[in-house]
């Protein structure tokens, strides 16, 4: 859990600027918006296992977790639009996230419910802070 905290305070510090969108990556920000993806993707796989049903949701929402990017009255109402079926994903509000959450916060919820390659499509109206953010309505969060 500490390395988590410390990586909202790292992705809190990144997020300072504001781009438009459309705007092209240069090739530096490119490769490093890639490595933090790598980075964020290890640090959020090995801080939770990946979430599977309702219970296991409850449990990760009362901890330090991606949830806590939302403000609270939308983290309950996300949490409860979360459906599963046979130990699967079925349903989630796709517009809450949009409407809340940069894409690179969008990603990592999705990583805990085991559906990052739907990042792409569920941030197209997300606003977009940092080059990551771009970087994952360019090319997803499956890469």
């Amino acid at each position: 859990m500490r390395n988590y905290r410390m990586l909202l305070a790292v992705t809190a510090l990144v997020s300072t600027s504001s781009f438009a969108v459309g705007t092209e990556l240069l090739p530096t920000q490119l490769a490093l918006a890639k490595e933090q993806l790598q980075r964020l993707t290890a640090q959020t796989t090995s801080s939770f296992s990946v979430v599977d049903s309702s219970a296991k949701l409850l449990l990760v929402a009362q901890k330090p977790s991606p949830l806590d990017a939302f403000r609270p009255a939308q983290k309950q109402q996300f949490i409860a639009s979360v459906q599963f079926n046979q130990q699967h994903l079925r349903n989630f509000d796709m517009q809450l996230l949009s409407r809340e959450l940069t894409p690179t916060e969008i990603y990592q919820v999705l990583l805990l419910l085991d559906a990052a390659e739907y990042t792409q499509f569920c941030s197209q109206l997300a606003r977009v802070e940092t080059p990551l953010d771009i970087y994952l309505l360019t090319y997803g969060g499956d890469d």
